[in-house]
C-alpha cells in the first residue's frame, strides 16, 4: 500500500468513486453530504429499495418509501434521475451505495433539527448490515449576513413593518414560463400582503419564450399589464438576483415562498422565517415533506408537482401564513429551531462537538 502525507480526504458525495484512490493510498476518506439527515437516511436505503422497482411502469412514482425515522414519502418525491432507466440512474444508485464505504459522513444539519433521522442512521437502520459509518452533523453551514451589503431592496425593507413582507425566490436555477410568472404575480397581488419578489427570465430552451438567461429581465414584458403600477405600494420586484442572506435576516421578513433547496432552508431556519413550499427539482420535493411533516416549519402549495399552482392557491397560502394561528405556530417552531441551530455552532454545541469528533476520528485512523 502506498502512503501519503495527507491526513484525511473529504469529498462531495458525487465523488464517491474517489474512495478507491483514498483506500489505495491509505488515507481516511469521508463524504460531505450537503443536505440533511432525512435525505441521507433515504438515499442510503435507495440501492436496495430501487432494486425492487419496475421503472417501466407509469405508476412507479406512487411507490411508498418507508425508512425508519423518516416521514413517509413516495418515489415521485425523489430526484427525477432515480426513476429513469438511464446512465444517470445507475450513477445515483452507485453513489448512494458507495457512500456507505466511507470512514464517516459529514452532513449539513444539526441534530435537534432532524433527531429521528440522525438516530436512525446512527443505529444502522439505513444500512443492510446494520453497521453504519460515523455520521457528523456539523451544520447549519450558512453564510452570515454582511452588514456592509447595500441594495435598494434592503432600503425598501427598512421602511416596512416588522414581519410584514413575504420574500419570494426560487434559487439560482428556478425559472418559470411567462404564463406562470404572471400567475404568480396575480397571486401575490391578490394576497394583499407586502412582498419582495426575485424574477428571472423564463427558460431559454422554451421555443415559445426564447429569452437570454443572462440578460436583465424586462419586467413590463414578463409581468401582467399594470401589475407594477398597481403594486408599487405593496411590494418590490428585483431583477435576477437579490442578497438573500441579508433579506432573510431582515426583521421585516415574515415568510418565504421557496423552492426548498437545502441551503435556502437553512438560511430561513437560522433567521426564523417559515416557508411556503414550492419545490421544483432534485431533492426539493423530499425536503417539502420533511419541512411540513417533520420539522413543522413549512406549508404545502397544492398543484406545484403538476406545475399548476393557481393564483388563488398562492394568495390563500400567503394569507394563511401571515394571518392565521397556524402560520404563527410555524413561526414559533422555526424560531425554536433558530435558537437550537445557533447553539449547535457554539463552543460545546452539538455541531461543534461533532466536528471535533470528526477530527479525532481521522487522527485515530492515522495512528
Amino acid at each position: 500500500m502506498e502512503t501519503s502525507s495527507i491526513a484525511a480526504l473529504v469529498m462531495d458525495f458525487f465523488c464517491a468513486d474517489a474512495l478507491d484512490v483514498a483506500h489505495q493510498l491509505g488515507i481516511p476518506a469521508y463524504i460531505f453530504f450537503p443536505t440533511g439527515a432525512n435525505n441521507l437516511a433515504v438515499f442510503l436505503r435507495i440501492p436496495e429499495l430501487a432494486s425492487t422497482w419496475d421503472l417501466t411502469k407509469e405508476d412507479v412514482g406512487k411507490t411508498p418509501i418507508t425508512v425508519n425515522g423518516v416521514p413517509l414519502i413516495h418515489a415521485s418525491d425523489l430526484p427525477r434521475e432515480v426513476l429513469e432507466i438511464s446512465e444517470d440512474h445507475e450513477l445515483f444508485i452507485n453513489v448512494f451505495r458507495r457512500m456507505r464505504e466511507a470512514n464517516g459522513i459529514l452532513t449539513n444539519t444539526f441534530e435537534s433539527l432532524e433527531p429521528r433521522a440522525v438516530k436512525s442512521i446512527k443505529d444502522g437502520f439505513s444500512f443492510p448490515t446494520g453497521q453504519a459509518p460515523p455520521i457528523y452533523c456539523i451544520g447549519p453551514l450558512v453564510t452570515a449576513p454582511d452588514k456592509g451589503v447595500t441594495h435598494p431592496c434592503l432600503r425598501w425593507l427598512d421602511a416596512q413593518p416588522k414581519k410584514s413582507v413575504v420574500y419570494i425566490s426560487f434559487g439560482s436555477s428556478g425559472k418559470f414560463s411567462i404564463d406562470k410568472l404572471r400567475e404568480i404575480a396575480l397571486g401575490i397581488e391578490k394576497s394583499g400582503h407586502k412582498f419582495l419578489w426575485v424574477v428571472r427570465n423564463p427558460p431559454s430552451d422554451d421555443p415559445k419564450d426564447p429569452y437570454d438567461p443572462l440578460a436583465e429581465p424586462d419586467l413590463d414584458a414578463l409581468l401582467p399589464e399594470g401589475f407594477l403600477d398597481r403594486t408599487k405600494e405593496q411590494g418590490i420586484v428585483v431583477k435576477s438576483w437579490a442578497p438573500q442572506v441579508e433579506i432573510l435576516n431582515h426583521e421585516s421578513i415574515g415568510g418565504f415562498v421557496s423552492h426548498c433547496g437545502w441551503s435556502s432552508i437553512l438560511e430561513a431556519v437560522i433567521n426564523g422565517v417559515p416557508i411556503i413550499c414550492w419545490p421544483l427539482f432534485a431533492e426539493q420535493r423530499m425536503n417539502r415533506v420533511f419541512l411540513v411533516k417533520e420539522m413543522r416549519i413549512g406549508v404545502e402549495l397544492k398543484g406545484c408537482d403538476e406545475g399548476l399552482v393557481s393564483r388563488d392557491e398562492l394568495a390563500e397560502k400567503v394569507r394563511w401564513l401571515m394571518e392565521s394561528e397556524g402560520g404563527e405556530e410555524l413561526r414559533n417552531n422555526v424560531n425554536a429551531h433558530r435558537i437550537n441551530g445557533l447553539e449547535a455552532l457554539r463552543e460545546g454545541g452539538s455541531s461543534e462537538t461533532a466536528f471535533q469528533e470528526f477530527i479525532e476520528n481521522f487522527k485515530i485512523q492515522n495512528a
